[in-house]
């Protein structure tokens, strides 16, 4: 996985992301929303979930 951090606000996780880690991730990501945090499923061009964005306020 990649991750980058966008106007110091925005940590987005993306592309490169390995058939054994999507499922971790998407495990990962619907815990992170049931305490609270902001969290956006990005897809690719084939409607696919190929990343996460997590958001502070």
């Amino acid at each position: 996985m990649q991750g980058f951090i966008k106007d110091k606000k925005e940590l987005i996780i993306n592309s490169q992301i390995l058939d054994n880690e999507k499922e971790d991730l998407v495990e990962f990501t619907e815990k992170a929303a049931e305490k609270g945090v902001n969290v956006v499923k990005l897809y690719d061009t084939e409607g696919n979930v190929a990343g996460v964005k997590f958001e502070v306020r």
